[in-house]
């Protein structure tokens, strides 16, 4: 899985996606990716973390802590009118706290994880405290409320959601009521929402909308 990949189409809006493992609805590989979000008519930027530390580590050998991948963002980034962060599930997280860090314009997740703590996890009986154990436990910014609420940013936060799977609802109400944040419930018969848009061929348009809103 390459580290980064980019497909540059001439447009004035980039769209940069975060993975944290593969999945099927972005894609683990280029050709994957280019069946996906490629058919967006916008410039796309997919970022993978080979490392498993959910960006906190970077994301490989070169980029090897979240500063280096700031600053890699921060090139992308610097030409375009408009920017938009976007991940699904794990790299939800990783979408949200670097967007608002860089105020990107729109921030889009699925499903989003918003704390990734043993202690919010635990309380909130998420099932998914294992995945988690490795992450140092003191970094503030692991649960993502005190910080979108103590953070100045600009940037528009919009999340999709599987409203009949009741961890994905939690994580997602974690930052209701944080600065620019934005939830809509899918009622949908998958706990994973984004797949359930694609299959019903309604992702890239679901996508388009936000952006373009």
């Amino acid at each position: 899985m390459e580290s980064i990949y980019e497909d540059k189409k001439g447009s004035n809006t980039l769209v940069v996606v975060f993975q944290t493992h593969e999945n099927r609805v972005f894609g683990g590989t280029v050709d994957e990716f280019k069946k996906t979000l490629s058919q967006l008519s916008y410039d796309t930027l997919k970022i993978n973390d080979t490392t498993g530390y959910y960006f906190f580590n970077g994301i490989d050998g070169v980029y090897d802590s979240m500063e280096k991948v700031l600053g890699k963002l921060s090139e992308y980034i610097s030409g375009y009118t408009k920017t938009v962060f976007m991940g699904n599930c794990g790299g939800s997280h990783a979408a949200i706290l670097l967007g608002t860090m860089l105020n990107v314009d729109k921030v889009i997740v699925f499903n989003p994880v918003t704390y990734l703590d043993q202690k919010t996890l635990l309380l909130n009986k998420d099932g998914r405290e294992d995945r988690f154990t490795s992450l140092d436990q003191s970094i503030e910014c692991l649960n993502l409320k005190p910080y979108l609420d103590n953070k100045v940013y600009n940037t528009k936060i919009y999340s999709i959601v599987s409203q009949n799977t009741d961890t994905h609802v939690k994580q997602s109400n974690n930052i209701l009521t944080c600065p620019n944040v934005n939830i809509e419930f899918i009622d949908c018969n998958s706990p994973m929402v984004a797949a359930y848009l694609k299959e019903k061929n309604k992702l890239i348009s679901k996508i388009e909308e936000i952006i373009e809103s």
